[in-house]
């Protein structure tokens, strides 16, 4: 895997968004019609888009551009472009927090992937951000190349990204889908109770800090407002 980002390495944006309960259908409608058209108009590739379902409010997208360079220019025609200044005071009267990391992609994970499943109303999405211990990156990243992300795809768990943050070097992000509710019940329960995970799990435990924050996620197709 690569493990370090450079000049023309492509990058994502996780952007987590908190939405005035009020306001929730009609930034659906607005993220749909104007937010996402403006984006993709200026050459941003909007990657997914989902509510956490714990957290009814809280709204999470991705964007992805070429590389770092890339992601200046098109974010100054997003923010510098008529249509958006049109827009921008209504837009930002909807959300009460907002919050935007930037991930480079680990592994041969493309633009044109679909980072969020959406095959049908049932399906989970979970985006996964675990602090990896001081120290113990290249470790994590070989424990979970050769045993943890073999377990999922052997139990039809599709990985769709694999991220680390540019700014907290001890960050990984990782996004998983699962059928359904009995899908994920059924494959966890295998991936986590099954003979290579008790082999392994000494060695997961000792290279992770904080493996918490997990959201799961209803994305935006199925949202019904």
């Amino acid at each position: 895997m690569n493990m370090e980002p450079s000049s023309d390495t492509s990058v994502l944006e996780l952007r987590i968004y908190q939405i005035k309960d009020s306001m929730i259908p009609e930034w659906v409608k607005a993220f749909n019609t104007e937010v996402r058209v403006i984006n993709e108009q200026s050459g941003a590739v909007v990657q997914g888009a989902a509510f956490n379902m714990d957290k009814k409010d809280e709204f999470i997208w991705l964007r992805f551009f070429p590389d770092r360079q890339s992601r200046e220019i098109i974010r100054s025609n997003i923010y510098g472009g008529a249509d958006w200044l049109n827009i921008e005071d209504r837009i930002r009267s909807m959300l009460v927090t907002r919050s935007e990391q930037l991930l480079y992609p680990l592994g041969s994970w493309a633009s044109d992937d679909n980072l969020f499943q959406a095959d049908n109303i049932n399906q989970i999405n979970e985006i996964r951000i675990y602090d990896i211990a001081e120290g113990r990156m290249n470790d994590w990243l070989k424990v979970f190349q050769e045993s943890i992300l073999k377990l999922h795809i052997e139990n039809g768990v599709f990985v769709s990204g694999l991220f680390r943050s540019t700014d907290d070097t001890n960050q990984f992000i990782w996004i998983r889908s699962f059928d359904n509710e009995e899908h994920r019940e059924v494959a966890t329960q295998r991936i986590y109770q099954g003979p290579e995970w008790a082999r392994i799990r000494e060695k997961v435990s000792s290279c992770l800090e904080d493996y918490s924050n997990v959201r799961n996620l209803k994305l935006l197709q199925w949202f019904d407002g």
